[in-house]
């Protein structure tokens, strides 16, 4: 009578041509939440976009930038091992 919610989601998901965007939106959060990890604590940086194989960061300061692109190719690594392939990182102040 009743048919289950995760029979019914992704038939929905394809059938609105929105599988991709979801998908994105799932790469900028666990990308978010790995290179917070590997932040110091008093730094927290928002991903705003991934778009062609670029990761479009705000950082807030300048500081933070500098940092960041310090040890760009260190993160880079570590997202690759989350399986998230990033050519390039694009920092928004």
């Amino acid at each position: 009578m009743f048919t289950k919610i995760k029979f019914i989601l992704p038939k929905k998901i394809n059938k609105l041509g929105i599988k991709r965007q979801i998908q994105l939106i799932d790469i900028c959060k666990r990308a978010e939440n790995i290179l917070n990890e590997k932040l110091e604590q008093n730094f927290k940086i928002k991903v705003l976009q991934y778009k062609n194989d670029t990761l479009f960061i705000k950082t807030g300061n300048f500081q933070l930038s500098n940092e960041l692109k310090f040890r760009e190719y260190d993160f880079k690594k570590e997202l690759k091992k989350n399986n998230i392939n990033i050519k390039n990182i694009k920092y928004l102040i």
